[in-house]
């Protein structure tokens, strides 16, 4: 009489433990595979701050550049984080030979004003303290009237 009792508390014990690891499993990123992450994430905002830097750095665009909306973030755990930020970015009226400005309004007038997508790929390794580009690419940003 006692086997069939543990051979049902084991069936038990088995069931439990195998329900307990499917929704571990969804609630943590899947190694390798991608996530959608909200763009307000303060993780995602330090990657956004970092790509308009770089893009900002490498661009010869004599006026500076920044974020105006994110669109789109997903990240993807690799030997690290990896992210893929698409960012609306926009000419301001500042001069790269002015100090920059946070507060630096958008370029308004049609001549000069430029609005791009960009799409950024983003390695950080947290533990080794390391954030450094993968690649980006930025084309016209229009929009459909």
């Amino acid at each position: 009489m006692a086997r069939p009792q543990l051979l049902q508390l084991l069936l038990v014990t088995f069931l439990a433990a195998a329900t307990q690891a499917k929704n571990s499993k969804d609630q943590q990123p899947l190694v390798g595979g991608l996530q959608e992450v909200d763009v307000n994430a303060k993780d995602v905002q330090k990657m956004r701050d970092f790509a308009l830097k770089v893009y900002n750095q490498e661009s010869e665009d004599p006026y500076w550049s920044k974020a105006m909306r994110v669109l789109q973030t997903h990240k993807q755990l690799v030997a690290g984080n990896k992210y893929y930020l698409d960012i609306e970015v926009g000419r301001t009226t500042c001069l790269k030979s002015q100090r920059i400005s946070y507060d630096c309004p958008l370029m308004e007038e049609p001549p000069k004003q430029k609005d791009l997508l960009c799409s950024f790929q983003i390695l950080s390794v947290p533990w080794e303290g390391t954030v450094s580009m993968i690649e980006y690419s930025c084309e016209d940003f229009l929009l459909s009237a």
